[in-house]
């Protein structure tokens, strides 16, 4: 076994993917790796030969899909081995076809990749320029077609992701005591978020105190101690 892939696809709602090896079964306080994609984007999860913190290795692995949104979800699981592991991605020479800017690469049938992109080398990001692209044979292909604002290319292993799906985050349990208000929510813990409230409605928003709050198990809380004399609103609000 040189290559495991693990995956969510078509949820209809937000969906985070826990893998793990061996037992206790994924969770946001025990897990070896983790796909929060935001909204209702793909997960994707490729663990190599040389992945950290665990390796590609015979044996059980356990896979947890994670509901935030709160509601019903529709989605598919999926994991995948292979004995070889399809890298490095070398890409061939380019070509131009009927108007387009086209090349191709080596590549493993059922594997998934996205081309990226960029207009100048000294842009900060690359940005998805094709879609998830499902390889079905051993070289896959793309065109870009012409003109096209993007002048560098690479392709990558992954999913592509929609930023304008934004993730959606509920809140779980919100108790009132001596102490004040105490608010309960799951999320990812590589997430970090802000409260905001209003006093009123319609909603004027005001970002608590105490903020960026962060979890080291998944499990976030925040505490307004202000009394209450009337009716407060709360949301959360997850930070870039």
């Amino acid at each position: 076994m040189a290559r495991l892939q693990f995956e969510i696809l078509g949820a209809t709602a937000d969906m985070t993917l826990l893998v793990g090896k061996g037992l206790p079964l994924p969770s946001f306080a025990n897990f070896d790796y983790l796909s929060a994609n935001p909204g209702t984007n793909d997960e994707y999860i490729l663990v190599l030969p040389g992945s950290s913190p665990v390796v590609a290795s015979a044996g059980e692995w356990f896979l947890t899909a994670l509901n935030l949104s709160g509601q019903a979800a529709d989605y598919a699981i999926k994991a995948t081995q292979w004995a070889e592991t399809g890298q490095p991605i070398t890409v061939g020479p380019p070509s131009r076809q009927a108007g387009s800017f086209c090349f191709d690469w080596n590549s493993l049938p059922g594997a998934q990749y996205v081309v990226q992109a960029k207009v100048t080398l000294a842009d900060t990001n690359w940005v998805d320029h094709s879609g998830t692209i499902t390889a079905t044979n051993t070289v896959t292909g793309y065109c870009v077609p012409l003109p096209s604002p993007y002048h560098f290319f690479r392709v990558i292993e992954g999913v592509a992701v929609d930023a304008s799906s934004p993730a959606q985050f509920r809140i779980g349990r919100i108790t009132v005591g001596p102490g004040g208000v105490t608010i309960r929510w799951q999320a990812p813990p590589i997430f970090q978020f802000e409260v905001q409230y209003s006093d009123g409605l319609p909603p004027v928003w005001n970002t608590a105190p105490g903020g960026p709050i962060t979890s080291t198990d998944g499990t976030f809380t925040f505490v307004d101690p202000a009394p209450l004399p009337g009716t407060r609103f709360y949301r959360i609000v997850l930070l870039p």
